[in-house]
């Protein structure tokens, strides 16, 4: 049995590293499974988390906030558990946990409590945000980003972004239902835009698309495979409609974004999919077991570890040109054949969602002692050359564990490499 209990931890010399100002050295992206009991009862574990790690973003998801109606980057207030999460949001940025950091996006869903995503910037990066947009580009030449002063949550504009935009040819099409909010669709473009047009959103706000000086971060919050036809299909589309765009990244060499210089792309985020379910999950045959269902096979099986979504994982990893980063950091052997299942150790800091124990013992839970490995981060290839570690932040048993502070997931961590090392390297501009 594998017992490792942290594979991707920074090195020493990594930890010494002198950051520059205008560098992000780290980010992490968390499910915080809402938001509101993660505030009101595991702010300790988060205060520790955010002092060990101190991650220059701070990607979430799952945060389960209904927006206001006149936009989805505004907390609703409309009856009193609104308005208890809005204070409760307020004061963790301006007092609280998150008071060293700055909300750069958020989108949430337009009428449920469900969904929702937003990023966080640590209050001395924050000028290197360029831009922040919730749905997918949709023409060549740009990613259509607002600029932080057209945001209802960034600061001050760049330079660049006060330039006229210029016409560009469809390419990429965006494939995500978008909402402009009623505030939004009826105004005029604002005059610091980079592109005339609406904000728009994700129709359940399950996007982030975040640009800095030398690369974007795309943060999604993948949807569930389900159980029914129509989850499938619904999730099938997601995931041909993404490799489609990282298709066309490939082809173009990255995005282009403020003054047409072309930049890597990171995606990361609770995809909900496990890459190889022999080695990330912690009992891959229970979890293929479960959920039969008739027709097609491919679609039988704990959601995240069908045939159908990893096979098409691994299509958007070939035909994308990315990198799965922690495994590419952290190679796995597969299980010997005759090898007794669990092969990895489930407290092991190997996986990131972990199932909970049982009201009345913890056996009793279904997914007790039970974990797959979901939040991922992929790079292209000239990305990956910027990582320096992701590290998995969770351990234990069961999502109880401090380390999952209080959500079914725990957080992950991604360590940049600085530009001065990667010169020193001869790694920058690369081929």
């Amino acid at each position: 049995m594998i017992t490792s209990t942290k594979l991707s931890a920074s090195s020493p010399e990594a930890e010494e590293r002198v950051r520059s100002e205008e560098e992000i050295g780290s980010f992490a992206f968390w499910n915080v499974n809402a938001i509101r009991p993660r505030l009101q009862f595991n702010t300790t574990e988060i205060t520790s988390f955010l002092k060990q790690h101190n991650p220059d973003l701070l990607f979430l998801s799952e945060l389960r906030m209904i927006a206001d109606p006149r936009s989805q980057s505004i907390p609703s207030s409309a009856d009193k558990k609104s308005r208890d999460e809005q204070t409760l949001w307020n004061q963790a940025l301006n007092i609280g946990v998150f008071k060293d950091y700055k909300v750069a996006g958020l989108s949430l869903h337009p009428s449920k409590r469900y969904a929702g995503t937003g990023v966080l910037v640590k209050k001395d990066k924050f000028n290197l945000v360029r831009g922040v947009t919730y749905d997918i580009p949709r023409v060549s030449g740009t990613t259509t980003l607002l600029s932080p002063a057209a945001s209802t949550s960034s600061s001050s504009t760049s330079s660049s972004s006060k330039q006229k935009a210029k016409k560009t040819t469809p390419a990429l099409t965006s494939f995500f239902k978008a909402v402009p909010s009623p505030k939004e669709a009826s105004s005029p473009p604002a005059k610091k835009q980079r592109l005339a047009g609406p904000q728009k959103h994700d129709s359940e706000g399950r996007v982030i698309l975040l640009e800095l000086p030398d690369f974007f971060i795309l943060h999604c919050y993948v949807p569930n495979n389900g159980g029914n036809q129509a989850s499938f299909e619904r999730r099938q589309l997601w995931d041909k409609k993404v490799q489609e765009i990282f298709t066309k990244i490939k082809e173009e060499g990255g995005w282009k974004g403020e003054g047409g210089n072309m930049k890597e792309v990171f995606y990361c985020g609770d995809l909900n999919v496990t890459p190889d379910y022999l080695v990330d999950v912690s009992h891959p045959e229970w979890f293929r077991s479960k959920m039969p269902i008739t027709g097609d096979p491919g679609n039988s099986g704990q959601p995240g570890c069908t045939p159908n979504e990893i096979a098409r994982f691994r299509s958007l990893l070939d035909s994308g040109g990315l990198v799965e980063v922690f495994r590419e950091l952290n190679p796995f052997p597969h299980p010997p054949v005759g090898q007794d299942l669990p092969y990895i150790d489930i407290t092991a800091n190997v996986f990131t969602w972990r199932g909970s124990p049982g009201k009345d013992s913890p056996e009793m839970g279904r997914y007790y002692k039970k974990a797959m490995r979901i939040d991922l981060l992929l790079a292209t290839r000239e990305g990956m050359r910027r990582v320096e570690s992701v590290e998995i932040t969770g351990g234990g048993v069961d999502n109880k564990d401090p380390s999952f502070m209080g959500s079914d997931h725990c957080a992950v961590i991604a360590t940049l490499k600085g530009e001065e090392e990667m010169e020193k390297g001869g790694e920058k501009g690369g081929a």
